[in-house]
């Protein structure tokens, strides 16, 4: 799968929410790797869910640490809207969970207060 959208080029999806689709992406013009929140198309008629996607994307670009993934923009694209963040590879914090059948107290404390 690849979708050229302005200077993002979506090479596959890789997780899917109640609200939102994320992509792989590359970011040509800086040549970058990029995850794309996408809003569903479904929600793009009710003006409260894009404010919130909006205010979503807002609230974690003021956000500086390093367990907080960075947001480099919000584009809105042929009729699409999308959140354009810093890619991160590995499991998810629910993939990891899973996998492990829970996570112990200590790891729990290391996640939440790494600095």
């Amino acid at each position: 799968m690849t979708e050229d959208l302005g200077r993002y080029e979506i090479q596959a999806e890789i997780g899917r929410g109640g609200f939102a689709i994320v992509y792989r992406a590359h970011d040509t013009e800086l040549d970058r790797p990029v995850a794309l929140k996408e809003l569903r198309p479904a929600l793009l008629n009710d003006t409260d869910w894009i404010e919130r996607f909006k205010r979503e994307a807002r609230t974690i670009a003021r956000l500086d640490h390093p367990r907080v993934v960075t947001v480099f923009d919000v584009v809105e694209l042929a009729d699409r809207l999308f959140i354009a963040m810093r890619l991160v590879d590995g499991s998810s914090l629910d993939e990891r969970i899973s996998t492990q059948e829970g996570l112990s107290w200590w790891q729990v404390l290391e996640i939440i207060t790494f600095i």
